[in-house]
């Protein structure tokens, strides 16, 4: 079965080729790994949305599931605004 991954961070990058799985679990496996490699690619584009979307969708554009990653600063915080 063939799976699509669509990520979005503000943008949106649409999976054209999609990734050939046994089922559903390794899909789910499969979209844990690719937010992983997201953020561990670019951790400072992150910061400029503070969010991460993957979308797993089926052949026909069914939406199955997403991962979503959100960054919450508190307004006390002594650190810097993360979007400086």
């Amino acid at each position: 079965m063939r799976f699509f991954f669509h990520a979005e961070d503000g943008q949106s990058f649409p999976d054209t080729t999609g990734t050939e799985l046994p089922g559903a679990g390794a899909a789910r496996v499969e979209a844990v790994r690719i937010t992983a490699q997201l953020l561990e690619r670019s951790p400072e584009d992150f910061w400029k949305d503070m969010t991460l979307r993957v979308v797993c969708a089926d052949d026909d554009g069914l939406t199955l599931f997403s991962i979503e990653v959100l960054a919450v600063v508190a307004a006390a915080s002594p650190l810097e605004s993360p979007r400086s």
